[in-house]
């Protein structure tokens, strides 16, 4: 009956231990608002400025109070560019932020990647990249 009553003691100790959350005290492990993805253009130039670093454009969110679970680098793609220096480039930033600060990234100048959705395709229009590593710290 001991041993019994040892083993009932041990399964549910485990059982405690891998039901405990793993996020920080105050915080979910999942994501508790809808996300929506949003970009904004890197503000590159041909042959004469790099990118905007990534961490600029996502602070810039941040500093507004638009919580942002990732950010990553993209490239549009369906669209064609004249290569001519001084004209954009077709580097992008797309964040995963929270649906309801939609309206204040927007506001910020971040447009939805659905807009860039070409004449109802179901694919993306952009496809992620690594980012550059020569990109100005400064807008």
């Amino acid at each position: 009956m001991l041993v019994r009553f040892g083993h009932l003691i041990l399964v549910s100790l485990c059982v405690w231990g891998c039901s405990e959350s793993s996020a920080p005290e105050g915080e979910s492990d999942t994501v508790s608002d809808t996300t929506v993805y949003v970009y904004i253009d890197d503000d590159a130039r041909q042959c004469e400025q790099e990118p905007l670093a990534l961490d600029i454009q996502k602070g810039t969110l941040l500093e507004a109070g638009v919580q942002v679970y990732d950010a990553q680098c993209a490239e549009l793609s369906k669209m064609a560019v004249a290569t001519m220096c001084g004209l954009k480039t077709l580097g992008v930033h797309v964040f995963e932020i929270a649906a309801s600060d939609q309206k204040r990234a927007r506001s910020l100048g971040y447009e939805a990647v659905d807009a860039l959705q070409h004449m109802g395709e179901a694919e993306q229009s952009y496809e992620l990249r690594p980012c550059p590593e020569r990109v100005r710290q400064q807008p």
